[in-house]
């Protein structure tokens, strides 16, 4: 009943609520607010931060300016005016003006804020792709090469070790199904769009508002977000459980040193003192491996017990019969066969 009040009080406020004067929608915001399901509150919020990235160059003599240049963008994102950042800045805009209006933003933050992880390596492989023909060819495999595994980076590979890679035909290019499969073969190569994907969540919004807009457009990896969040769960108690438990053996080990009585127990505790003697012949007594591996010397012993003259027919078991005895006096003992 609650859940219900309140979803219909979220419903009025977003009713209610007023978009910014300023805020002009043409055909392209229009275009990205239904794939990217915004609410009111949440558009406003995106209009503020393209209005800021405007701001960064803009002077007081400067004329008013509604669109952002490449230099805002890395200004605002404080991240290096490098190829990659031209290429990614060049595919999202659209009417290929140089500029990105407001509906490109929308559209830029839809594709590569809100996308799955296959729509990640396919925006990652069209940025290298500068002819778009579908295929990394000579030179776009340098330019690749450079920017994913050049020296400075932490997997430096050759021409010919990317190649022997990721070129599966073995014809010199590298397709789309090739760098789609080398991405989830080898996600490192991925790094470069990562790194830009967690500057832009963080400097746009935050990441929890890009996770809420991904799960109402993919409703489907919702199931998938739960099973990880409860096994995150699970994992972190398994590690509390652990810290726990070695704590706790570190604090009796301590107590152990200390006190004496902690390392073992008293053998005797459960016995009268004046049978300790007994104690010590039964310990002394203690039968680690059998004295009699057999019935026929068990059979002997019993026998010279009840007689010292008994003779057996068998003198050599009779022999080791009497090596084995441990009585005193029956080892003096000279029996003559």
């Amino acid at each position: 009943m609650g859940s219900g009040n309140s979803s219909e009080a979220e419903e009025l406020a977003e009713k209610s609520f007023k978009l910014p004067g300023d805020l002009i929608l043409d055909k392209t915001c229009k275009k990205a607010i239904r794939r990217m399901k915004l609410k009111k509150r949440e558009l406003a919020k995106l209009w503020e931060i393209y209005k800021r990235i405007n701001d960064v160059f803009e002077g007081e003599d400067d004329i008013e300016d509604t669109s952002i240049d490449l230099d805002e963008l890395c200004a605002f994102l404080e991240h290096d005016e490098d190829s990659f950042m031209e290429n990614f800045f060049e595919l999202m805009d659209t009417d290929n003006d140089g500029v990105w209006e407001f509906g490109e933003f929308l559209l830029a933050c839809g594709k590569f804020l809100c996308g799955t992880q296959d729509n990640l390596i396919e925006l990652c492989f069209l940025i290298f792709d500068n002819d778009k023909d579908g295929y990394l060819g000579e030179e776009e495999l340098i330019e690749f090469i450079e920017m994913v595994h050049g020296e400075e980076t932490i997997f430096p590979l050759d021409t010919d070790a990317v190649l022997k890679l990721y070129d599966s035909k073995q014809d010199g290019f590298i397709d789309f199904l090739e760098f789609e499969e080398a991405a989830k073969n080898y996600p490192l190569i991925l790094w470069k769009i990562q790194d830009l994907k967690k500057l832009f969540e963080n400097r746009v919004c935050g990441h929890d508002f890009w996770l809420e807009l991904f799960l109402r457009i993919h409703p489907d990896y919702l199931d998938d977000f739960y099973d990880k969040w409860k096994q995150g769960l699970k994992d972190k108690c398994n590690q509390f459980k652990t810290g726990i438990g070695t704590v706790y053996t570190t604090i009796c080990n301590v107590f152990r040193c200390i006190c004496f009585c902690f390392v073992t127990t008293n053998p005797y505790e459960d016995l009268q003192p004046d049978s300790k003697i007994d104690v010590k012949e039964k310990k002394k007594n203690t039968v680690g491996e059998d004295v009699f591996p057999d019935a026929k010397s068990l059979e002997l012993r019993l026998n010279m017990e009840a007689d010292n003259e008994y003779e057996e027919s068998d003198n050599e078991d009779f022999k080791r019969y009497v090596h084995l005895d441990e009585e005193p006096n029956l080892r003096e003992s000279k029996i003559e066969f």
